[in-house]
């Protein structure tokens, strides 16, 4: 039998820290908050709170957080807490799972020290000492040692809950004390706003970042049987770039901020005024290791193209979104070949990834009877088919005919009419001509019209215009670059993957 590969703890905790994008104070806050965040999730906490103290010793000073959840029990703390990479959590349930944010500080230069204490009150807990030396990490627990061996000569007083004290360098004392509102606002806005957590800093309770203003409008919607809330502003001023448009949070904590690709559409300065949060818990199990982007696959992609739709709808249903000017400057002959091509081709398996219009419909075709005949009863709920959107089931499953917006006729036994069937197809890909001639776009796909808008006055698309040739493959090149543009954040190709398929659909629609 062989022996165990031996695992360098230090330097495994380095390699972990340096995957986060930001620095390791913030790293530490909201592994601290995460913490608290899975805690309360596991236990049912109504009441959440979240209490954080400063104090300084001698060359260091010190971080407290403190946490109203249910302690650990003694098996949990004396078995599993300090084994590094061990988690009591499910992927996917709450925003940590990797078992490893309480102890990656102790890697950093600006930590090396963290003390536990985890109980019912003041004489009633288990506490720990996780600290770093020269070349490995090691602990040692109250169930072994003197609290004097822990502590020092600080005096601790402990109630319900779950604490982490965490040691700082002087300059990461200064940081934290100077930036942690900013940092928790910044990060855990949503929880603030959803009221879901209280989080107070030296006793002062931190309110939520909210735009000047008071134009909050709020929206539900329903994606892969899981509803999505989102909140949308608009602003009386400018937004901070890094809040505006949508942030995407999970379990309360922002994980991703975007820029929506139809910003050229919106009105005057709006586009800097606008703000959405979108609560995609349902996206958890997505989460890279370091709780700060998503993985990239379609699923994710996909539930935040739907974000954007929704974000669409409430702009145009504000009157935010504008019209370029009409243009025709692109012949129709060669908006409809075009059209008719590029249909064809994003409904093959080749290409069909691209199709962002895409909406598959599989009627059911019912069983003539003895006669021959079909018969049918009218209603007037609609037109309903079965049928895939991606992931999501559309339409119930009952056979219909006719018309989607008006009366339809159901197929079934006791129907009273003869009826026929019919295919109906989805509706295709538009073209859209207008001109925006102060942006620097040169094509961007449309949700709300169905289509690609091409900006016939982009300077570049005037000086091609000249030469019909060289205008017709100019008009394909940017329609291409477009669709992908959009479905790249979807499906996060790699450079090689996306300059093949521009590549091969350019061809194929070419010849």
């Amino acid at each position: 039998m062989g022996e165990p590969i031996p695992f360098e703890r230090l330097h495994t905790l380095e390699t972990l820290l340096g995957m986060y994008e930001y620095r390791p104070e913030d790293v530490c806050v909201n592994e601290a908050i995460a913490n608290a965040i899975d805690a309360f999730a596991e236990n049912l906490v109504k009441n959440k709170k979240i209490e954080i103290i400063f104090d300084r010793t001698g060359e260091f000073g010190y971080i407290t957080f403190h946490n109203n959840a249910p302690p650990m029990t003694e098996e949990q703390f004396a078995q599993k807490y300090h084994t590094v990479s061990f988690s009591f959590k499910k992927k996917g349930v709450g925003i940590g799972f990797a078992g490893v944010g309480a102890k990656l500080f102790l890697a950093a230069p600006e930590g090396g020290e963290i003390i536990t204490i985890t109980g019912k009150g003041p004489n009633d807990f288990y506490a720990s000492r996780m600290y770093r030396t020269e070349k490995d990490l090691e602990y040692i627990t109250s169930l072994k040692y003197p609290l004097s061996d822990i502590f020092g000569k600080k005096k601790i007083e402990h109630k319900f809950g779950t604490t982490y004290r965490v040691r700082l360098t002087l300059s990461a004392y200064r940081y934290l004390k100077e930036s942690l509102v900013n940092i928790i606002q910044f990060w855990w806005n949503y929880a603030l706003l959803s009221k879901e957590l209280e989080i107070t800093v030296e006793g002062k309770k931190i309110v939520p970042w909210l735009p000047k203003g008071n134009h909050q409008f709020r929206k539900t919607m329903q994606w892969n049987k899981q509803q999505i809330s989102c909140r949308f502003w608009i602003s009386d001023e400018e937004i901070p770039e890094e809040n505006r448009h949508i942030i995407y949070t999970v379990f309360g904590k922002r994980i991703k901020n975007d820029q929506l690709d139809f910003s050229v559409q919106i009105k005057g300065d709006y586009n800097k005024r606008i703000f959405c949060i979108a609560d995609v818990s349902v996206l958890a199990k997505h989460l890279t290791s370091n709780k700060e982007s998503f993985e990239r696959i379609p699923i994710v992609g996909t539930c935040c193209n739907k974000v954007k739709e929704v974000f669409w709808q409430f702009l145009k249903e504000e009157g935010l979104l504008r019209q370029g000017s009409d243009s025709n400057t692109i012949e129709q002959s060669v908006i409809n070949d075009l059209t008719r091509r590029l249909d064809r081709l994003l409904q093959t398996k080749e290409f069909m990834e691209l199709n962002p219009f895409l909406k598959k419909r599989i009627h059911e075709v019912p069983l003539l009877d003895t006669t021959g005949n079909t018969r049918m009863s009218p209603t007037d709920k609609g037109q309903k088919v079965s049928g895939t959107n991606g992931n999501v089931i559309d339409g119930n499953g009952v056979p219909v005919v006719g018309s989607e917006d008006n009366e339809g006729k159901v197929f079934d036994e006791s129907g009273l009419e003869v009826g026929v069937t019919r295919q109906r197809k989805s509706s295709g890909m538009q073209i859209i001509p207008q001109e925006w001639p102060d942006q620097k776009e040169e094509a961007w796909v449309d949700l709300g019209a169905g289509g690609v808008v091409i900006n016939t006055a982009h300077d570049f698309w005037k000086k091609i215009a000249i030469n019909p040739s060289l205008k017709d493959f100019n008009t394909n090149r940017v329609l291409i670059e477009a669709l992908i543009k959009f479905k790249n954040e979807e499906l996060q190709w790699d450079p090689k993957k996306t300059l093949e398929y521009f590549r091969d659909l350019l061809h194929a629609t070419w010849v």
